[in-house]
């Protein structure tokens, strides 16, 4: 989000028809003539921007770490702010809970004798950091905790190459799963096919496909 002027420096805000063509609509979607348009924010020093259907990496000021978001929407000239970002929230290995984890994937490791801590560090160490877990929980985000665009792949696609495992900025992560945002109920997903929907639906649509995914 960008309330201000001023929280919008050193960015710049584009708007593309279908052709990739720079427009003066501010509208993301028009559906004027079967046309669609896209909104963009661009950083100025060196050209990085992302849209609707990309992931990014942001500063959590609370846990002093960072979280993955896809974005869902980015709206311009709302009501209160210049910017409003909307996003779906990804999970990270370390916030899923273990005896939901265990009770849909392994419910044999409930009936061994486990402190709950010995079942959390069991399932910390068993899960891979750099999987990532699609919720529909939509959140807004501010452009100022923004750190870094990052790629998300499909887990064959993670796997036929070496990817950046960074254990400070981590780049590449896979996505298998959609869960809700209580980290239960995990649905398998093909994160590739879910970003292309995201780019061309309506938010609306996206967002109600999404949430019912996991029901």
């Amino acid at each position: 989000m960008a309330s201000l002027p001023k929280d919008l420096q050193g960015w710049q805000v584009i708007t593309t028809d279908e052709q990739g063509n720079i427009t003066t609509n501010s509208r993301r979607r028009s559906r004027k003539n079967n046309s669609v348009e896209k909104i963009y924010i661009q950083r100025i020093a060196d050209g990085l921007s992302f849209s609707s259907g990309d992931s990014v990496v942001m500063h959590d000021a609370v846990t002093g770490v960072f979280s993955v978001y896809l974005i869902h929407e980015i709206r311009q000239n709302t009501l209160n702010n210049l910017i409003e970002i909307w996003a779906f929230s990804y999970l990270r290995s370390f916030e899923l809970k273990a005896e939901k984890y265990y009770s849909q994937f392994n419910p044999k490791m409930l009936e061994k004798s486990l402190s709950e801590d010995q079942l959390k560090d069991t399932l910390f160490n068993e899960l891979d950091p750099y999987e990532l877990y699609l919720t529909a929980e939509l959140s807004e985000i501010w452009l100022k905790d923004f750190k870094y665009v990052a790629q998300v792949y499909t887990k064959e696609e993670y796997d036929k190459s070496p990817r950046d495992r960074s254990e400070v900025d981590p780049v590449d992560f896979y996505v298998r799963f959609i869960c809700e945002p209580t980290a239960e109920r995990f649905v398998k997903m093909n994160i590739n096919k879910e970003v292309e929907k995201i780019k061309s639906e309506e938010p609306k649509v996206s967002d109600e496909r999404l949430k019912k995914m996991t029901v």
